[in-house]
C-alpha cells in the first residue's frame, strides 16, 4: 500500500511542479486561445493537459521502478 502512496505523491508532484513552468512557455512562446466562455475574452494556455500525462507516465514508470505492476493488474482486473 505504501507503493501506491509513493506513485501517486511522485505523479502529483509532478504536475504540480510542472505546470506553472509549462503555462509560462506556453504564453512566452504564444500558444494560446481565446476564452470564449468569458465577456472580455482572455488568452489562455492550450494544451495544459500535457503535464497531466507527464505526471501519469512518471507515475507510471515510478511503478515500474518499484515492480508493483503485476500486482496493480491483478488489482485493476477486480473491477
Amino acid at each position: 500500500m505504501n507503493e501506491l502512496v509513493i506513485v501517486f505523491l511522485i505523479s502529483f508532484a509532478i504536475t504540480l511542479v510542472c505546470t506553472p513552468s509549462l503555462i509560462r512557455k506556453f504564453r512566452n512562446a504564444n500558444i494560446v486561445g481565446e476564452d470564449v466562455n468569458k465577456a472580455d475574452k482572455p488568452k489562455i494556455p492550450e494544451m495544459g493537459g500535457t503535464m497531466v500525462v507527464m505526471g501519469l507516465v512518471g507515475g507510471v514508470m515510478t511503478a515500474v521502478f518499484l515492480n508493483i505492476t503485476g500486482w496493480l493488474l491483478i488489482w485493476s482486473l477486480k473491477f
